[in-house]
């Protein structure tokens, strides 16, 4: 991906690893799927029938494309994978990682679903080697909470984020959020999306405020919750914070 993002928070996409697979309900609407199934440049052959392959790959002209940029900016990383994903040899991590360390006038946001494999890969780390470096991972339900945010707040990271979205179902992260830096919620978009309800947006905003968590309120999704009022929800709960990075 070149330069720009039209992820609102960030300010580029950055793909070197191209190709995932399916990890949880989340996934069900991948946009990252969807547009590689449409023959994006590079994508060829990874999905079929619409769906990922499993198959992944290492763009290496892509890998270097944080030294061209000189303006530091906010990456994404990968979002049109997964970096941890298991079929992405460590390799492949190092050498992302190590580009990473080399253009270090940015900020890197990784985002994974794969938290276990996070934390093991990242245990051999130097801590400096994560002081420009947001780790974060996908909760769309209760049960991926528990099951991925322990790992992540155990691996070292300059900010501990997670992102609620597309947010499934009620989430609470109050337990969470001693460990926790920034959260990123929102409803799911595009075709066939899902319900979002406007109490599951306040059940993740509001603790995150009491609890003094940054947290960047997407949009409510695709499919809102019509017995929400259309007029008035953007004004009271709208709320668009970063963290500040902890090293």
């Amino acid at each position: 991906m070149s330069d720009g993002t039209k992820i609102e928070w960030a300010d580029a996409s950055w793909n070197p690893i191209r190709g995932c697979s399916r990890a949880s309900p989340g996934c069900e609407h991948c946009c990252a799927e969807r547009f590689a199934a449409r023959g994006l440049p590079g994508y060829a052959g990874l999905t079929r029938g619409g769906r990922w392959t499993g198959e992944v790959r290492l763009d290496e002209h892509t890998l270097e494309q944080p030294l061209r940029w000189r303006r530091p900016r906010r990456v994404v990383v990968c979002s049109m994978s997964d970096l941890f994903y298991e079929r992405v040899p460590d390799e492949w991590i190092d050498r992302v990682w190590a580009m990473m360390m080399r253009a270090h006038h940015h900020v890197y946001c990784v985002l994974t679903k794969r938290a276990a494999r996070m934390r093991t890969w990242s245990a051999r780390l130097p801590p400096a080697a994560a002081r420009h470096v947001w780790l974060g991972v996908t909760v769309e339900d209760q049960m991926r909470a528990r099951m991925r945010i322990p790992d992540l707040i155990a691996t070292p990271a300059a900010v501990h984020w997670v992102s609620a979205e597309p947010l499934l179902g009620p989430l609470d992260l109050s337990s969470y959020s001693p460990g926790l830096d920034w959260i990123v919620v929102g409803g799911e978009t595009g075709p066939r999306a899902r319900p979002c309800r406007e109490a599951w947006l306040r059940g993740v905003v509001w603790p995150a405020k009491v609890a003094r968590v940054a947290c960047y309120l997407t949009q409510m999704g695709g499919y809102p919750d019509r017995r929400a009022d259309p007029s008035g929800w953007m004004g009271y709960l709208r709320v668009r914070e970063y963290p500040g990075a902890r090293v």
